[in-house]
């Protein structure tokens, strides 16, 4: 429908969009079998794919928690320095933070038109990263060969058994939930206090699609109602049908052709 055919061409774009949306790896997976997350990504590279002038995202960031919000935003954001991007959120702080013009809609009128002008901070604190430097008990343990430190947001009795065996950790916390963090979990350790996020955040992130695109390339545009085509497609179609399918279409289109005879 965009009128570009050439397989090359399209494997290019698209693998580009997908590098630039972090979701490459993914490329071969079921939307089942992918987060929350990655699932708006591949929304995004397809409304990006196609190379459009003006991205219209309707709450783009509505099922999302705070982490993948900023990212999302951050590719969005990204987009926009070459793309008109008209997004409608309700995240006043996200809009306030990476909008350059806010347009306010309330009861489906216009109550404000303005320039966003702001001092380049967002306080969004996300969700999954704790911030160590803020714990009130901070405990080093650290003896001979161990090296260990506990912070705790409260002044609480600790009942808890490590055990290192064979190379595994194994912990009993009786009156707590226990969930580990590696390279693997969605929690992150941040040896820092909490800041609030600079535009550097998103300028990092960079997106240029008309550099990878052929300029010499002529697009061909065909009907997708063409009726050969549509053949082909409903042949394939019903070969690919079991054993079953298919002599019950036969014995439905056996019965067709007896009533249409029968009629005349």
């Amino acid at each position: 429908m965009s009128g570009v055919k050439n397989k090359e061409e399209i494997k290019k774009r698209v693998n580009y969009i997908l590098e630039k949306l972090g979701i490459y790896k993914y490329r071969n997976r079921y939307a089942n079998m992918i987060s929350g997350g990655e699932r708006q990504r591949v929304s995004i590279a397809r409304a990006l794919v196609k190379n459009p002038n003006i991205i219209i995202a309707d709450e783009p960031t509505g099922n999302l928690d705070s982490k993948n919000s900023l990212e999302i935003m951050n590719i969005i954001k990204s987009i926009s320095k070459n793309k008109l991007v008209i997004l409608v959120t309700h995240e006043r702080d996200l809009a306030e933070f990476y909008a350059s013009r806010i347009i306010e809609v309330v009861d489906g009128k216009v109550v404000s038109d303005k320039i966003n002008e702001h001092n380049d901070e967002l306080d969004y604190r996300i969700e999954n990263k704790i911030y160590l430097k803020e714990f009130k008990k901070i405990e080093d343990l650290s003896k001979n060969n161990i090296d260990l430190k506990v912070y705790s947001d409260k002044n609480e009795k600790l009942n808890v058994k490590l055990v290192v065996k064979n190379g595994n950790i194994y912990i009993e916390a009786k009156e707590h939930k226990v969930e580990v963090v590696d390279e693997n979990s969605s929690i992150e350790f941040i040896d820092d206090y909490y800041k609030k996020m600079s535009k550097k955040e998103y300028e990092k992130y960079q997106f240029n699609y008309d550099e990878i695109i052929n300029k010499k390339y002529k697009k061909k545009y065909t009907s997708i109602y063409n009726p050969i085509t549509l053949f082909i497609e409903g042949f394939k179609k019903i070969y690919n049908y079991s054993i079953l399918k298919k002599l019950l279409l036969l014995r439905i289109y056996c019965i067709f052709n007896v009533c249409a005879f029968c009629s005349k």
